[in-house]
This record gives structure tokens, sequence and C-alpha cells, in this order.
């Protein structure tokens, strides 16, 4: 279950407030308008969502007060990320995936000869990257959707996404950006002469 808080403020008269979940990749309904009744006292509230059937992805929250039509009444409250599998990779080239409750989805599997030092993961697919400048686009079932591909002859070891694109970093003080579907959009570029090891992306 995922927990959802929120604050609420009396405006007038307590009112009944409604969610709605949608899949941001595809603009899905997954939980259209649903009652959470009307709120006795202003300040914190919180209600859960079912994630059992929820794929790989991001979900918009939105939420809304009296049966508010107009777009401009409500917003999106707050994002949530859903991971349903676990990716993990390392020597030798191998990776493998297990579910949230610890069962191995894919057996380890060889992705080439590389060793692979980090993931990211962009609501749908994983991408990991490793030595030699080599990268890889993998499904949340293990499934390889883009085969190992060089960019650089250095290595890469740490990646994060920003909502469309992802950052690679590394050896060498060397960075590039990649889209979801592994196309590069910035080729290997020095900053300093450092070893990258680490680096995070937030959406905004």
């Amino acid at each position: 279950m995922i927990t959802i808080n929120y604050n609420y403020t009396k405006n007038g008269g307590y009112g009944e407030v409604e969610y709605k979940v949608v899949r941001q990749s595809d603009s899905a309904v997954i939980v259209n308008w649903t009652s959470l009744g009307v709120p006795t006292t202003d300040g914190a509230q919180s209600f859960q969502i079912d994630d059992t059937n929820l794929i790989n992805d991001t979900y918009r929250i939105y939420l809304r007060v009296d049966k508010k039509e107009d777009p401009n009444d409500y917003a999106v409250y707050t994002t949530v990320d859903v991971l349903v599998n676990y990716m993990m990779a390392g020597d030798g080239g191998y990776y493998s995936i297990v579910d949230k409750q610890g069962n191995i989805i894919k057996a380890p599997t060889s992705n080439g000869t590389t060793t692979w030092y980090a993931i990211a993961f962009d609501g749908t697919n994983y991408m990991m990257v490793g030595d030699d400048g080599y990268y890889s686009i993998v499904d949340k079932d293990g499934n390889i959707i883009k085969a190992r591909t060089q960019n650089g002859s250095y290595s890469w070891r740490s990646i994060a996404f920003d909502g469309t694109n992802y950052m690679m970093v590394g050896q060498s003080g060397y960075y590039s950006i990649v889209d979801k579907d592994g196309n590069i959009i910035k080729a290997r570029t020095q900053n300093g002469n450092y070893y990258w090891y680490a680096i995070a992306g937030k959406v905004l």
C-alpha cells in the first residue's frame, strides 16, 4: 500500500474530498475520482492506494473538493514512483530481477562481459552502466531492450534519471546524457579530471 499525506483546511465549510490516480507514461486513469469522505477537522489527513497491480511507473495523484470539474480547481497534488521489481547487476556482465517480496523473477543472466556499476529506473525500464563506456537498457522483467552499447571507452560509475533523460558520470571527469531509448543526447564531455562516482537527479 502507498500512503498519501495531505493537509486540509476548511473554506466556508467542510466538503467531500476525492482523489484520482493517473499513470504518467501513457496518462491512463488507474483510479477514477474516488471519495475519501468529508473531513471533520482541519490539518493532516492521509489515505492509502493499493499498489498490488501497479506496474513500474510514476503516478500522478490528484485531489479535489466538492466535485469541482474545472481543471483549474484541482491540480496534481503529488507524484509517486512505483517500483514493482528490483534489479541488481555486477561482475561478469550479470544482472538479475527480484520482486518486492524478494522472489527471483529473472535468475542471474549475462549481458556481455562488462562489470556493471550502477542502475537507474525511468518508470518503465532500467539503464545500467559500467566498464569501458558500456550501457544497456533492460525492462522490468529482465528482457534486454537495448544491447550493451559503447559511449566512449571510459568507465561509467553512476547514473541518474531526471524525468526525461539519463545522465551518466565516471572516469576522468566524463559525463554524458542519454535519452530513455538509449540515444546519446550529449556526447561524453569532460568536467575536470576527477573520477565521478555519484550523481543524483530530480524531477522538477
